[in-house]
């Protein structure tokens, strides 16, 4: 995906950030397994307070509440053994983290989770 630019509030635009967008897709489904990954190449998850230093994460505070790790789709096994396919949407204070940084869903999306469905502003 294309980098967001600087656009991220004040906080972001005052150290000269830019994001990406990234879909990942784990094989063991261990939400540390990605945030491990990410960092170890240089690009931690947004307001990770594990993996980014103190005062940037503190900045990344100022316009997403909380680490942006989102799990839109998980597949599994029930305790009968049978398929099992469960999704969330996006949740509010992500979206509106992606909204800050100048990305917003497509007019005809309904799937806010498919990075599909998010363009960069005009």
């Amino acid at each position: 995906r294309e980098p967001v630019d600087e656009g991220c509030g004040d906080a972001a635009a005052a150290v000269g950030s830019s994001f990406s967008l990234v879909a990942c897709y784990p094989i063991t489904g261990r939400t540390h397994q990605i945030r491990a990954h990410l960092e170890w190449r240089g690009h931690p998850l947004v307001a990770d307070p594990n993996y980014n230093p103190r005062g940037q994460v503190r900045r990344h505070f100022g316009w997403c509440p909380r680490l942006f790790l989102h799990c839109r789709r998980m597949r599994l096994l029930d305790l009968e053994g049978q398929p099992l396919e469960l999704e969330a949407p996006l949740s509010g204070d992500l979206r509106a983290a992606l909204e800050a940084c100048g990305v917003r869903p497509h007019e005809a999306s309904e799937d806010l989770g498919s990075l599909a469905s998010w363009e960069k502003m005009a």
